[in-house]
């Protein structure tokens, strides 16, 4: 039986963003304008410290766009904050998966290890 290679489709998410389809966007959950306008308030809400505020937000906005590897990030990062560390890790793996190039997500990683070393007293 011969092994045939399968073809991702590749697909822009809600902000723009390369991602892979395979997952159903949620459009009528929130429109465009709402979507970007819950992006920028869970940022706002990372940058003044309110980390579950960001995550709560983050998770909806995942809701209606699985495939933003950029939402992960910043889920990622805000998980690190209050020191949900395995969240972390498995939100930035995500974003990997999703985008491999993505920058910040190998700094969220080596943090997991370095946290994850610290526990372990190594």
């Amino acid at each position: 039986m011969e092994h045939q290679a399968v073809k991702k489709k590749e697909r822009s998410s809600v902000t723009g963003t390369k991602a892979f389809s395979g997952k159903v966007v949620d459009n009528s959950v929130l429109s465009k304008e709402e979507f970007i306008e819950k992006v920028r308030h869970s940022n706002e809400a990372c940058k003044n410290g309110d980390f579950q505020l960001a995550i709560d937000l983050y998770t909806e906005t995942l809701q209606v766009d699985p495939q933003n590897c950029i939402l992960y990030s910043n889920r990622s990062a805000a998980f690190l904050k209050i020191q949900q560390y395995e969240k972390s890790l498995d939100d930035a793996i995500k974003a990997r998966l999703l985008n491999p190039k993505w920058p910040k997500v190998g700094f969220y990683i080596s943090l997991f290890s370095l946290e994850t070393a610290k526990k372990l007293n190594i």
